[in-house]
């Protein structure tokens, strides 16, 4: 119990992201181990029964997550830290704070129910018992940047449980920043889709890699405009700046001049 009111260590939480993805191989090598299964164990065969709600259940993870990135670029979804320059309280994050948590909570949880119920609910409550860690970390980030607005915030919307859930799937128009820097997570929805369509695991590999070089691709070449664009304001700042110097020293000639003549 004390384990869930202690925020997470500095590598959870700079790592937060890797450690679930790292967990999918982990949790289809620990069933493939323990059903003893003749099927390689990244391409076990999916009953329609479960495929189908594991589908639906991804899907609407990564709208989630999809809609409430719309309101950051790609550049501040992939930065460690989540801190902003203000209080984002419209849309899915009136609903519930963590969205973006929320989302992929929901997501995973339906790519370990391929594995069946059982598993899934262990492999999300493992997640979920992580993130609220995760949480507490961030809360503590925002409740030091923003003082009381956060602490209002936090008495209106909840943590986990959407006080409005149909908010969760609407708000901001999409962005390419946040389809491309779901890129992982649309792979991932996509493979489940695809799984519950051929009765194998096996497409969620190549697509869910085919999302993370998409998102690494976007990643770098939005970075790479962001640091341009500091370049050029950086370069604009000193030039109006050695405008003024030379305003100034101007001016500072003028009088010393009048000064001499009177």
């Amino acid at each position: 119990m004390r384990l869930l009111l202690t925020p997470s260590t500095r590598f959870e939480y700079r790592y937060r992201a890797l450690l679930l993805f790292v967990s999918q191989p982990v949790l289809a090598a620990a069933v493939a181990l323990w059903r003893q299964t003749s099927d390689p164990w990244y391409a076990i065969q999916v009953p329609m029964q479960l495929a189908w709600p594991a589908a639906v259940m991804a899907v609407l993870g990564t709208w989630i997550r999809v809609q409430a990135s719309s309101y950051f670029t790609s550049v501040k979804v992939a930065q460690p830290d989540a801190m902003t320059d203000e209080i984002v309280d419209t849309g899915p994050f009136g609903s519930v704070r963590n969205p973006l948590y929320l989302g992929s909570l929901l997501e995973f949880f339906g790519y370990a129910v391929c594995f069946g119920w059982v598993p899934a609910f262990v492999y999300v409550l493992f997640h979920l018992l992580r993130y609220q860690r995760v949480v507490l970390h961030e809360e503590e980030l925002f409740g030091k940047a923003f003082g009381t607005q956060f602490v209002t915030y936090c008495q209106v919307v909840p943590r986990w449980i959407p006080r409005s859930p149909w908010k969760l799937f609407y708000g901001s128009r999409w962005t390419m920043d946040a389809v491309f820097g779901n890129g992982p997570f649309i792979g991932l929805a996509a493979g489940v889709i695809v799984s519950a369509m051929t009765g194998t695991l096996w497409p969620v590999v190549p697509l869910e890699a085919a999302g993370f070089l998409m998102a690494g691709l976007h990643f770098l070449f939005r970075s790479q405009a962001h640091a341009s664009a500091e370049t050029v304001c950086a370069t604009e700042d000193r030039e109006r700046q050695s405008d003024g110097s030379g305003v100034t020293n101007g001016l500072a000639a003028s009088s010393q001049s009048y000064a001499g003549r009177g």
